[in-house]
């Protein structure tokens, strides 16, 4: 799904799936992120409930169902599973990330930054998303040096051959108001085919570039 982007062979792949899979839970999370992608939010929506339902007490669905709402724009409502899944494992890296974009979301800025910045703290090495989203909240926050330090690591690591999705450098460059250049980074993403292309219909961080024609076409590519 995400690299070729044949969505009827990734639909049929997934009813498929559904039917076989030994793990229900997972698939149907990854077929709710299908629907999400596409748009169809209240049919990925009854996925992810199902799969809530078939393992309540494992945080990844109930991270997933935060996922959805997170897309639909419903960020309150997601905000309770985000909760609930650090209830049952409170280390659960994702979980906080997701806790922080809805943050960003709702007028908590601050209490998202300073997550993040307490994640990019514990490690030398950490995940290229979590600078992403560092450097995003830096800039929206009115410190567009300190963002520009997020841009530059990711950079340096693309400079040394580590791969770096485009997507996460558009981030920030969507937050410091550089339009050019994150249509630019998405439109490398999509001759790279990079996975998290497929979500720029509904990621809220990039709805400002939604007007362009650019980005349009870049969502007609994809889908």
């Amino acid at each position: 799904m995400n690299y070729y982007w044949d969505w009827d062979r990734a639909e049929a792949e997934f009813q498929h799936a559904l039917d076989d899979a030994e793990d229900q839970a997972s698939a149907r999370e990854w077929y709710a992120l299908l629907r999400a992608a596409r748009g169809r939010i209240r049919e990925a929506r009854r996925q992810t409930v199902r799969a809530v339902e078939l393992e309540p007490m494992l945080p990844n669905p109930l991270v997933q169902q935060a996922h959805i709402l997170y897309y639909a724009g419903e960020y309150e409502q997601a905000r309770p599973d985000i909760q609930q899944a650090l209830t049952r494992n409170p280390t659960f890296v994702r979980a906080h990330l997701f806790r922080a974009l809805i943050d960003l979301q709702t007028g908590r800025e601050q209490e998202a930054l300073d997550a993040l910045m307490r994640f990019r703290g514990m490690t030398a090495d950490p995940e290229p998303v979590l600078v992403a989203v560092l450097g995003y909240a830096q800039a929206r926050m009115q410190h567009p040096a300190e963002a520009r330090a997020q841009l530059q690591w990711l950079q340096e690591a693309r400079a040394r051959g580590q791969y770096l999705p485009p997507e996460l450098l558009a981030l920030v460059y969507v937050a410091l108001g550089q339009h050019d250049a994150a249509l630019a980074e998405l439109e490398r993403a999509r001759r790279e085919h990079s996975s998290g292309l497929v979500y720029i219909k509904v990621e809220p961080l990039v709805a400002e570039l939604r007007n362009y024609p650019r980005f349009q076409a870049l969502v007609d590519a994809v889908h």
